[in-house]
């Protein structure tokens, strides 16, 4: 006996503010509902984690170039850098003539978490 893939009626990508509202409605509504999430979990003691510590490793990543364009967003210095996309990892592009600082977060709850101070 072959046992078969389960169905979905819809498929969110991101578990951030709107994929997780979008996902309470829709199973509140009686679908099925599969949630892709590209990053882990994150404690709370990584949430609050030292914002000393966490000044003096964005400084050496910033310098690094590692996170040139996370590292511009509001709370990035009062949050944790690991919350953050490193841009030279997964890079993007834009049209020289349209800038666009594209704030990118790699985990469990999306950037929500970088709005928590």
């Amino acid at each position: 006996m072959t046992e078969r893939a389960p169905i979905w009626d819809a498929v969110i990508v991101g578990s951030g503010a709107t994929g997780g509202s979008a996902a309470r409605v829709l199973v509140q509504g009686g679908m099925r509902v599969l949630m892709l999430e590209a990053g882990d979990a994150v404690s709370r003691r990584q949430t609050h984690a030292g914002v000393v510590r966490n000044l003096s490793r964005a400084l050496w990543q910033r310098a690094r170039g590692r996170q040139a364009v996370q590292s511009r967003h509001p709370t990035y210095w009062a949050t944790n850098p690991d919350f953050f996309v490193e841009d030279a990892v997964v890079p993007y592009s834009a049209p020289r003539e349209a800038p666009f600082r594209w704030i990118r977060a790699r985990n469990l709850g999306g950037r929500t978490l970088t709005w928590t101070r």
